[in-house]
């Protein structure tokens, strides 16, 4: 009985973390997309930049790909379950990638001094999920590295004997 309250503690927590991580991937692309029509309807010149656009249009598409998910539910679900490294490498250093211009653009924006830019509380969040997504990349990663050791284990418990593969004797 209490293996099985730690376990429902555990699919608790999880449930808890994946509603959060949900919640925050509709929110948070809307408020970087309201961020950047406030500053550009200021004429915040000093904001102005790839950063500052590349953020609005990467906040843009993260709609639409959840729209795709959603839309297409149990078949983008199994897509998901069958990709791999490659899909999940490129995915990872397309996140970096936001990730780091996340936490230039809010870095350059307290550096210059744009007032404009950071008298909200938009350019620290931007830093917060920069961090964030890193350490989830990271954690993909590390989970990715894992699987592709313990694949490598697999295979190598397998012995060649002529043209047939035997599990070797212990």
């Amino acid at each position: 009985m209490f293996q099985g309250l730690k376990l429902a503690t555990f699919a608790l927590i999880m449930l808890a973390l994946s509603a959060v991580f949900i919640f925050l991937g509709l929110v948070v692309p809307g408020l970087y997309i309201n961020y950047v029509r406030k500053v550009n309807q200021g004429k915040c010149e000093c904001s102005e930049g790839f950063h500052r656009e590349f953020i609005k249009y990467y906040s843009i598409l993260a709609y639409v790909f959840i729209g795709i998910v959603l839309l297409s539910g149990a078949a983008f679900m199994k897509y998901l379950k069958k990709a791999n490294a490659t899909v999940m490498i490129i995915s990872s250093l397309i996140s970096l990638t936001f990730a780091y211009i996340l936490y230039t653009y809010q870095k350059k924006m307290y550096e210059i001094s744009c007032e404009c830019a950071t008298e909200d509380w938009i350019p620290k969040l931007m830093k917060i999920h920069s961090y964030i997504i890193v350490a989830m990349v990271a954690i993909s990663m590390l989970q990715l590295s894992m699987v592709g050791l313990l694949g490598m284990k697999k295979k190598s418990s397998f012995r060649v004997n002529g043209n047939k593969l035997s599990k070797p004797k212990k």
